[in-house]
């Protein structure tokens, strides 16, 4: 554990200097002016400033002590709270330590879910996930809440009209919102698969599905509707993530995996067409985007999802 730091009590620890009788005994000069009786007033006057100097003295001197005796209270309780603290972190690491060593599933997916926590997203994105470890073949399903269609602008720009002076916005079409909602979606699957696989190098494959919020048609009730699907494999898995995704290649070109695929779109998109193989992923370079080609139907399903999160314990 790091070194704690000792108490420093501040003006606390430095006592007020005691009452000199020497500055409030009369003058030397004072005894050669009027009587006995002036004098001695004189001398009890000043001992009585002298005295009540001094009860002033000690009551604040034991007001200091208290206060001083109080605060090194308060450190050393601090000091035993930070020491617990860190005595149950370290503990806690340990845990998850040998969990992740023994590969315990629990200890496996709680860190998953930290992982997933972490996972540079925009704000307002969801972030409700849920983490399945199958420890027979070390691969790990992620079911994901990924943003739905409301995610895109409807405008796509604006353009000044000058026969009216005035601009006005230009609506985004059905086609640029369709496509562009798909490069959001795989953006995100991406980002989670991206920081699975770096968490945890070892797993031999990710299976990524992506669910939106809305309402059953014949209920109206909330349910998850699957939007993207994938399986990735461990070869596939890092071929098809540079190490930086962030991070252009220099000549631009696209690389493409043969991850099996299946997406369905929000009934309210307009289905577009890509001109590549069927369950074919194209990945750009630059933005490091999923586009499919086969649209498959998946029944939808409604299950509860945690937000990601806490951390292992």
């Amino acid at each position: 554990m790091p070194e704690q730091p000792a108490f420093d009590p501040g003006p606390l620890g430095t006592p007020e200097p005691e009452p000199a009788w020497a500055n409030f005994a009369p003058g030397p000069l004072s005894g050669r002016w009027g009587g006995r009786a002036w004098r001695q007033r004189r001398e009890e006057a000043a001992r009585s400033a002298y005295q009540r100097a001094c009860d002033r003295w000690q009551e604040g001197e034991q007001d200091r002590s208290q206060q001083l005796v109080a605060a090194e209270r308060a450190h050393q309780q601090r000091l035993a709270q930070v020491r617990a603290e860190q005595a149950a972190y370290q503990s806690r690491i340990a845990r998850v330590a040998a969990g992740m060593r023994d590969r315990d599933p629990p200890v496996v997916e709680s860190f998953l879910r930290t992982v997933l926590r972490r996972v540079p997203l925009p704000a307002g994105f969801p972030r409700r996930a849920e983490v399945i470890r199958h420890p027979d073949v070390e691969q790990v399903t992620l079911r994901v809440v990924v943003p739905g269609r409301e995610v895109v602008p409807p405008i796509s720009g604006y353009e000044y009209l000058a026969a009216a002076d005035e601009v006005r916005p230009v609506p985004r079409s059905d086609e640029s919102a369709a496509a562009l909602y798909d490069e959001v979606v795989a953006q995100v699957a991406l980002l989670v698969v991206r920081d699975v696989r770096e968490a945890e190098p070892e797993l031999t494959g990710v299976r990524f599905e992506g669910l939106i919020d809305t309402t059953a048609p014949d209920t109206s009730k909330p349910v998850l509707a699957p939007v993207l699907r994938f399986f990735a494999p461990r070869a596939e898995l890092f071929a098809l993530l540079p190490q930086d995704p962030g991070e252009p290649r220099p000549d631009g070109s696209l690389r493409s995996s043969s991850c099996p695929i299946s997406s369905r779109r929000p009934s309210s998109h307009r289905r577009s067409q890509v001109d590549a193989p069927a369950r074919r992923t194209v990945v750009t370079a630059t933005f490091n985007l999923l586009r499919t080609e086969r649209e498959a139907p998946t029944s939808r399903w409604s299950s509860p999802l945690r937000r990601a999160g806490p951390g292992p314990s």
